[in-house]
């Protein structure tokens, strides 16, 4: 897991393991707002290649992030 920070968004990026021993990258964004889930298209076969894939993804995620803001969906969303 890494966190890094955008203004007064917290940005997750991890891991979680699929059925199958598959891997796959996701990005959490964090606001006062609520929570905003990107989840990585591809899975991988170990948790360092999925982990890569999340750290890759992780300006796409943010600008995605910013074009679908929570403001927009009912307190306590989790898109």
């Amino acid at each position: 897991m890494a966190t890094s920070e955008r203004g007064a968004v917290t940005i997750v990026t991890a891991v979680e393991e699929l059925a199958a021993g598959r891997y796959r990258g996701f990005l959490m964004m964090d606001t006062d707002s609520g929570q905003w889930r990107y989840d990585c298209p591809k899975c991988h076969s170990t948790p360092l290649e999925a982990r890569a894939d999340a750290d890759a993804d992780l300006e796409y995620a943010y600008r995605r992030y910013l074009t679908d803001p929570l403001s927009q969906k009912p307190p306590g969303t989790l898109h």
